[in-house]
């Protein structure tokens, strides 16, 4: 059943708290919705896991550790 999973049409951006992993729930990770890998079957649906980097790791687009960050690139376009 598709429609449990999330369609690229609804959202543009996504924000991934990192509070579970780095104890500050104030901390997230930010990217677009159209970088993220389709789900195996059903190809308008974004895949349910994604690794998503940590702050303290080497962090490049298309994670971005600011939404301000991630908004200028994509002004810059």
């Amino acid at each position: 059943m598709s429609s449990r999973f999330y369609g690229f049409d609804q959202f543009d951006i996504l924000a991934v708290c990192l509070g579970k992993k780095t104890h500050d729930w104030t901390e997230f990770m930010f990217i677009e919705s159209r970088n993220l890998a389709r789900h195996p079957k059903h190809k308008a649906k974004m895949a349910v896991m994604h690794r998503v980097p940590l702050p303290t790791s080497q962090v490049a687009p298309p994670w971005y550790t600011s939404l301000d960050g991630l908004l200028k690139d994509l002004s810059s376009r």
